[in-house]
């Protein structure tokens, strides 16, 4: 038992670091999780996805050990819905493109 607590504590000290550096010093200043990663192009909306959705298992190892990273779980939550939304959106709208287009 006195193992697992150790090898908790230093994965969260590890997990903590990693946040700190990738996640939370520019999240505080960010209305939104997306305007962490670099504006790209919409056609780079898959990449972006797989950023947020690395982060949230980051994150998610992180709420297992100490709730108060909760928020943020929720947050990205959040913002991979909207972003799969969006995605979704866009290839809709290039489907009614390629058809006017194909006519």
């Amino acid at each position: 038992m006195a193992t697992f607590r150790v090898s908790a504590l230093a994965l969260h000290a590890c997990l903590h670091a990693e946040l700190i550096l990738t996640i939370v010093r520019p999240f505080r200043t960010c209305h939104s999780v997306i305007e962490l990663l670099p504006h790209t192009p919409i056609e780079n909306m898959p990449e972006r996805l797989e950023r947020l959705k690395a982060a949230r298992l980051k994150i998610a190892q992180l709420v297992l050990i100490d709730r108060v990273y909760l928020p943020i779980f929720d947050r990205l939550e959040k913002e991979i819905v909207t972003l799969e939304r969006d995605e979704k959106l866009m290839e809709r709208a290039r489907e009614l493109v390629r058809a006017v287009q194909s006519d």
